[in-house]
């Protein structure tokens, strides 16, 4: 189970997050620059230092409850994207 800003998803697939954190019940990750902590404690800890106020990138997309943003992996140079996203 992962924790994305205010939902909880089930992963369908794979994700290479380090061994330590693969058996918790749950890996909580920052909204903005999708840093992965073991705990909420961590993730509210992280939170305050958090350099980003919003995710990266230019929005492309938004409804009333939907923002998509389009990240330049050049430009946007943060690991963590290529643990929980696609790459093409």
């Amino acid at each position: 189970m992962i924790e994305l800003g205010r939902h909880r998803i089930q992963p369908w697939y794979f994700a290479p997050y380090p061994q330590q954190l693969v058996h918790l019940p749950c890996i909580y990750i920052c909204e903005f620059c999708l840093k992965y902590v073991k705990s909420q404690t961590c993730l509210k800890t992280h939170m305050k230092k958090c350099y980003l106020k919003h995710p990266p990138g230019n929005e492309i997309y938004r409804n009333e409850q939907l923002s998509f943003f389009e990240i330049d992996g050049r430009k946007n140079k943060l690991p963590s994207f290529f643990e929980i996203g696609y790459q093409s």
